[in-house]
This record gives structure tokens, C-alpha cells and sequence, in this order.
């Protein structure tokens, strides 16, 4: 269990599953490419709790071949190890919001006094106009909370940043967490991972 406040968190009431991920691919070649990569990093994030367990989740995505030893590959281990490095490391030191850039709080996402839930399943309920009752199961990509009682939910994404659609789930995930655990304050945002873009919605 992880506490927020008086609020507790129950971690053992979700479930870990794998990522599953079905997308249709464009047809521009350099598009295709962007969003493979995208995906690749994406999954590799997801074994990525602290930024020590790097090397731990590049093992595990050589064995799936999420990344190889090729050289030729352009996402061989080398690249791979560069690239991450670079995201958990050094990330955006601004973010935009509205519109209008901002310092970012991006490099506090990986620290280790956080704790911090990966690809956890949220339970939302929510009533239709008619007044029926709605139960809706999603899983955002990293959910991080902070020694202040902060709690910041991350979705990675690819495409065009700001999209509609994107923000509209992250807005929804900071709800239900504000719900849930009534912190002092949640933070949301879209993390374009293949571009280093970071987006913030609430």
C-alpha cells in the first residue's frame, strides 16, 4: 500500500498485466518509423521504475526482441541504452501547458524517493445522463507519487502531440486519482517519447 495524506492507495487491488498494443501503421515510411520507435520505448518504460532498473529492463527487452545486438539495427542495444539514458536522465526541462512552455518536473519522475505505479490498472465509475451507473477499467503508463503527497500520472504516447484524444484520457485518469485519493494536488501528462515532447493537461 502506498499512502497519499489520510487517503490510502491500494496497490494490491489492481493487477499488472503486460502491454498489449495494436496499432495501424501509416503508410509514410519515416511515420512508420517514429511510431515504431515509439513503441519499442514505450514498452521498455514500462519495466522502468527507478532509473536503475535500466539495464534490468534492456535485458528483458533484448530476450523479447524489443531491442537486438545488430549493428546495423537502428534500435540495437547501444542505441537503446543512449536513447533511455537520455529520456530518464536528461528529460525536457520544459513542458507546455495551454499552449505556454513551463519548467518541467519531468526529471523528479524517476527519483527514489518516489513511489511509484506502472501500467496499474484505475477503476473509474461515473453516471450517464439517464443516471446509470458506469464502471470503467483503465491502465495509465506510470502513475508517480510524490514524498509531498503530489501525485503525477504519465501517458506515453506517439503521434501528434496535444492530441484530442490524448488529453481527454489523461484528464480522466487525474480525475479518478483526485477522487480516489484526494491529494493535495495531481498532475497529469502526455509524454511524445520518440519526439522528447512533454505535454501537461491538468
Amino acid at each position: 500500500e502506498a499512502g497519499v495524506g489520510h487517503r490510502v492507495f491500494k496497490a494490491g487491488d489492481m493487477r499488472y498485466t503486460p502491454v498489449k498494443v495494436a496499432v495501424e501503421l501509416p503508410d509514410d515510411e519515416h511515420a512508420t518509423a517514429s511510431r515504431d520507435l515509439g513503441l519499442r520505448i514505450h514498452r521498455v518504460l514500462s519495466h522502468i521504475t527507478y532509473r536503475r532498473d535500466l539495464d534490468r529492463a534492456l535485458s528483458y527487452a533484448l530476450s523479447r526482441g524489443i531491442v537486438t545486438t545488430r549493428v546495423q539495427d537502428p534500435w540495437n542495444t547501444d542505441e537503446a541504452r543512449h536513447r533511455l539514458r537520455t529520456l530518464l536522465f536528461d528529460p525536457p526541462a520544459t513542458a507546455t501547458f495551454n499552449g505556454v512552455e513551463e519548467p518541467s518536473d519531468a526529471l523528479t519522475w524517476w527519483a527514489d524517493d518516489n513511489v511509484v505505479l506502472t501500467e496499474r490498472a484505475l477503476i473509474g465509475k461515473w453516471e450517464d445522463k439517464e443516471h446509470n451507473a458506469h464502471v470503467e477499467r483503465r491502465r495509465p503508463d506510470r502513475v508517480v507519487m510524490r514524498p509531498d503527497g503530489t501525485v503525477i500520472v504519465i501517458d506515453y504516447k506517439t503521434g501528434k502531440p496535444g492530441e484530442k484524444g490524448h488529453v481527454a484520457q489523461v484528464k480522466r485518469y487525474a480525475r479518478w486519482l483526485q477522487q480516489a485519493l484526494q491529494p493535495p494536488a495531481v498532475r497529469g501528462y502526455l509524454w511524445y517519447t520518440e519526439r522528447d515532447i512533454v505535454v501537461r493537461v491538468v
